[in-house]
């Protein structure tokens, strides 16, 4: 799949379990410099595992995220399982103390019962820099969350990774 033309519209046509983890290990280069100029696919793995401490729950959630350059967009995909009483969802950094931002970066969904969301958002709603999150980014200090009733703080996490 060629970087310059990934839409979900692709990702779609494309993706299913097996063939992600095929893709994801064709793709992922920590060497890899994310580029404003460029399109970027990104993915994360949300579980209980992530949290401190670590929550007790069966949800799980896939977070495809792609960004375009040409609209200035970000479009994502948000495959949810096994959680009830969602809160919210949302995008975080972690700060030079290793310690989760309190305001998330970008607010992806309040209050759903949905199970896939699909959205895109602007440059101007996400609170960083495209430069700077996508510094963050490759860092690995950019943190996705779904927060329900009885994890207000996070039942769910995971790391959003860099595909290409």
């Amino acid at each position: 799949m060629n970087p310059m033309y990934a839409t979900l519209k692709t990702y779609d046509e494309i993706y299913d379990d097996n063939n992600m983890v095929e893709l994801l290990d064709q793709t992922t280069d920590q060497s890899f410099d994310p580029d404003i100029n460029n399109f970027h696919l990104f993915e994360a793995e949300l579980n209980s595992k992530i949290q401190i401490p670590e929550t007790i729950s069966n949800g799980n959630a896939r977070l495809l995220v792609v960004y375009d350059p040409i609209n200035e967009l970000f479009y994502f995909d948000i495959k949810l399982n096994n959680l009830h009483n969602i809160l919210s969802g949302g995008i975080y950094y972690i700060n030079d103390n290793d310690e989760i931002n309190d305001k998330e970066i970008l607010l992806l969904f309040t209050r759903t019962e949905q199970r896939r969301i699909k959205k895109s958002f602007s440059l101007e709603d996400i609170k960083l820099e495209v430069r700077q999150f996508l510094k963050f980014l490759k860092n690995g200090n950019i943190i996705v969350m779904i927060n329900t009733q009885k994890y207000p703080n996070g039942e769910i996490g995971g790391f959003l990774n860099l595909i290409y």
